[in-house]
């Protein structure tokens, strides 16, 4: 073998290892989040995920116009950079990255299109083991030596990627954050302040000062009362649904739609009907607010018990966890009175028009 040949030889193997591990960034809340890990790329590259690019993060934000919203991908982008940079394992970062990959098109839909009621696992949660599976993102995961199972980010094992209410966890603490600075309440500067003070040691989220936990807080019990599925956005949803619904039993659209496509697509083919139930949904979903008057226990057509997303931080003091309602009376007041409002639920007289 010639010189020039092992030169030769020696730059195609170089540029093979370099189109196999190109380094991504990708603008975000956060700043920008640099990628270099191989499984994380190859992940990322997953047409699977980027699906969720397609996914709305509220669900419906294409009927209401008023709300500001992101994509699943962005979402479960800053999840990963959230777990990456606490320094929590690689699979829990990779789970962190495809928590949210079995959503349905238009998010939280698929609960109410298969009536799915639960305060703990929504629809997306209890297909993605399921989901996972019909992906190539077990080919991926093979290929470094994990499988499936070791994906399933509801599990005790990623404390760093999910708790329960009302602790936090990177998936609650980016949704909050990100919420937040889409609709102007914190500054990219604030976003850096919170993470900074933020802490998670032995399966532990915590703050070291109350103020600044408040500030993530405070948005968990504004958005709960104010935006995640109540008042025009829970009716919407309603509307939508039975959109949905009459669309799948007619052929419209189909379960594999519903679950490996886009909003964007899925909508254009129910749009495209010509059946007049649907037209009637859909203009209800564009039009909500002349479709619904507000009602009460007594008299409605619809009720709505939301989920309560309340945080209740954990707050380093010396040598003790506190919870944040423990040190600032005026959030547990807000904190007890959300939480009380979402329990007794929302109830409405809507227009079906059938």
């Amino acid at each position: 073998m010639t010189f020039v040949t092992r030169l030769f030889l020696i730059f195609l193997l170089c540029q093979t290892s370099f189109s196999f591990s190109k380094d991504q960034v990708f603008d975000s809340i956060f700043g920008k989040i640099k990628i270099t890990e191989p499984l994380i790329l190859d992940i990322i590259d997953s047409p699977y995920v980027q699906r969720m690019k397609g996914i709305d993060q509220h669900g419906l934000v294409y009927f209401n116009k008023d709300q500001r919203t992101f994509n699943r991908f962005d979402h479960s982008l800053g999840v990963y950079y959230i777990l990456k940079r606490f320094n929590v394992p690689l699979i829990e970062q990779a789970a962190g990255l495809t928590h949210d990959i079995s959503h349905t098109t238009f998010s939280h839909i698929g609960d109410i299109v298969y009536d799915h009621y639960d305060d703990v696992l929504s629809y997306q949660d209890s297909i993605h083991f399921w989901y996972l599976k019909k992906t190539d993102l077990s080919k991926i995961l093979e290929k470094y030596e994990y499988n499936v199972e070791d994906f399933l980010f509801k599990n005790d094992r990623y404390q760093g990627l999910e708790q329960n209410l009302p602790d936090l966890c990177a998936d609650r603490i980016e949704y909050n954050l990100h919420t937040g600075f889409v609709y102007n309440f914190i500054t990219k500067d604030e976003v850096e302040e919170i993470l900074t003070d933020l802490h998670y040691e032995n399966g532990r989220w915590y703050f070291e000062t109350p103020s600044i936990a408040k500030k993530l807080a405070g948005l968990s019990l504004y958005f709960t009362e104010n935006l995640w599925g109540v008042k025009t956005d829970a009716i919407i949803y309603k509307f939508a649904a039975s959109a949905f619904k009459r669309a799948m039993n007619l052929k419209v659209i189909s379960f594999d739609n519903l679950h490996f496509s886009t909003d964007k697509i899925v909508l254009e083919k129910i749009k495209s009907s010509d059946d007049p139930l649907i037209k009637g949904y859909l203009k209800r979903c564009n039009n909500a607010e002349k479709y619904y008057s507000k009602g009460n226990r007594f008299h409605h057509n619809y009720s709505v018990y939301q989920k309560f997303r309340g945080v209740n931080p954990w707050i380093k003091v010396e040598d003790s966890f506190i919870r944040l309602t423990s040190l600032d009376m005026d959030f547990a007041i807000e904190y007890l009175r959300i939480k009380e409002l979402a329990q007794n639920g929302s109830f409405y007289q809507i227009d079906l028009g059938i």
